[in-house]
């Protein structure tokens, strides 16, 4: 066992260095060398090549056709298939992939000279968290898509990417820091065009706002000062018919499912397919901070299966005897073995041309038959299957919010929520796994206390007591925390079962992204609700 865990910490190592995951680099490798005998980590993404495939899919053609992805074709049923998301229709909110097409081709238009635009600046970080801020753009968002406008997130407004990393990179202050652009280059020069040269009229209040949304001006601004009015606008998910509607229930709240109402369901809509088309993509940055946090929460969990799992390969072919032949055993098992281990599996294999395929339900961009199967190539193993990368299953998605949260909600003690995950087990027997995200370290102090469980998270600085979100992050350093935190929010939504506390804006994030990755179905056990 010693010699396992000296291999696994070794091949730990060498992922390490191939994807250059040491604290303090801001980007990915433009290529991944890996030694000969260093298998490829399932846990971990090409960021450099994943990067440019997804980039390759948002252009459009040199006439202004729409990527190929966002054409419907009789093949897939007149459906398109925006390739950020994953699972089946019927494993996602009712004309989610018709509504992601419909706002990246309302968002990146093939020109902006006829778009009229709604320019809008970021919450302040000082009142809002981060999930908080994220919510009040998918209201904003839902102004500009009802009064049939192209949204613009003011460049040099988003604080939580005002840092040395983020300048490093030349995405200072801009939401593009951690994830792909919102809108083209075109319709965000054109509405700062228009605001530097002081064209834009004053942002109206509630009162004017809907006269100014429904002018002919090019260019209007918002922002959140009437938060009470706009934390409930979710219209536009009306304009998709009432899809919003066949929202499955799959909340439960103390033992009950918990009733959902249409003004609820149509919020619940709307904010998801607003999130996954903000979150569509994540930087190449966001790609490698991702990366750190899961090389170090469980690479080398994963290292010692891989080294465990080839010593005990090599075990049984040392122990098989010629006279083993009447057992149905080879009796030229060494050539055999040897043969096998001189094949290029790096060529195109399973991982290449099947499991990436998956992405698409059957109707994939990779099929044979398309023409442009070769500049696919970066969809390869390590992408995943479900274009997932690993992490240990099943697995429970928990995040507990306490702190300074204690002024919005009643706070709810961690044994609360493995009450919740336990019940769990009721059903899935060998549920050992949970992804463990909170702000606060009596929490992850709680946790060791469950022997029967296995926690993973991310290693960030915590705090104790119910010192604010800001002060938090002013401590521990935002280019540290923001970074982390949604690297917590992507991998917690590619959980297999949840548990949280819904009267919180990071819950309900998990929880709307989730029900657009092909998880619509999968059971969210909370112990409070507040759809608002």
């Amino acid at each position: 066992m010693e010699l396992n865990l000296e291999h696994a910490m070794s091949l730990h190592r060498a992922w390490e260095r191939a994807y250059d995951l040491a604290e303090g680099t801001l980007r990915p490798p433009a290529q991944i060398s890996l030694p000969p005998n260093v298998p490829p980590p399932p846990h971990l993404e090409d960021c450099s090549a994943r990067t440019a495939f997804r980039e390759s899919t948002e252009k459009r053609a040199a006439n202004g056709d729409s990527p190929k992805w966002a054409n419907s074709s009789e093949a897939c049923g007149w459906v398109p298939q925006p390739p950020w998301v994953r699972g089946s229709d019927a494993g996602n909110l009712a004309a989610t992939r018709q509504a992601q097409r419909d706002l990246w081709e309302r968002q990146f238009p093939a020109s902006c000279k006829e778009r009229r635009l709604l320019l809008i600046e970021w919450s302040p970080l000082e009142r809002h968290g981060l999930g908080s801020q994220l919510h009040i753009m998918t209201a904003l968002f839902s102004l500009a898509v009802s009064y049939n406008r192209t949204f613009v997130p003011m460049p040099g407004t988003y604080m939580r990417a005002n840092h040395s990393e983020c300048q490093a990179i030349g995405k200072a202050a801009t939401f593009e820091c951690y994830f792909f652009p919102m809108v083209s280059k075109e319709c965000e020069d054109m509405a700062m065009e228009e605001h530097k040269a002081g064209r834009i009229p004053p942002c109206p209040d509630f009162r004017g706002l809907e006269g100014a949304l429904r002018s002919d001006s090019p260019v209007v601004c918002a922002n959140d000062e009437d938060y009470n009015f706009l934390r409930l606008r979710s219209d536009a998910a009306r304009e998709w018919d009432h899809a919003f509607l066949q929202r499955p229930n799959v909340v439960e709240l103390t033992g009950s499912m918990q009733p959902v109402n249409e003004v609820q369901r149509q919020i619940h809509w709307w904010r998801a397919q607003a999130i996954r088309f903000m979150l569509r993509w994540p930087s190449a940055y966001m790609c490698h901070i991702t990366n750190r946090v899961r090389h170090s929460a469980y690479g080398l969990q994963i290292a010692i299966h891989l080294v465990s799992a080839a010593a005990e390969q090599e075990a049984i072919i040392r122990a098989l005897k010629p006279d083993d032949a009447h057992k149905g055993l080879a009796i030229n098992y060494g050539q055999e073995i040897n043969t096998l281990s001189h094949i290029n599996f790096s060529a195109p294999n399973l991982e290449n041309e099947v499991w990436p395929g998956l992405d698409f339900a059957g109707c994939s961009l990779d099929s044979h038959t398309d023409p442009q199967r070769p500049k696919h190539a970066a969809d390869s193993v390590y992408e995943g299957v479900g274009g997932e990368p690993y992490i240990p299953r099943p697995i429970v998605s928990m995040h507990v919010r306490q702190g300074d949260k204690a002024g919005e909600m009643r706070l709810i003690s961690f044994p609360s929520f493995m009450f919740m995950a336990n019940r769990l087990r009721r059903r899935i027997p060998h549920l050992k796994y949970v992804w463990l995200s909170t702000e606060m370290q009596s929490v992850v102090d709680q946790s060791q206390q469950y022997k029967d469980w296995a926690f993973l998270y991310s290693t960030n600085p915590r705090q104790n007591g119910t010192t604010s979100i800001f002060e938090y992050e002013q401590n521990a350093g935002v280019a540290k925390l923001a970074g982390i935190s949604l690297a917590n929010l992507l991998i917690s939504s590619q959980c297999d079962f949840y548990v949280g506390a819904l009267g919180s804006n990071w819950n309900r994030l998990i929880n709307e992204l989730k029900a657009t990755s092909g998880r619509v179905y999968s059971g969210y056990a909370s112990v409070n609700f507040d759809e608002w």
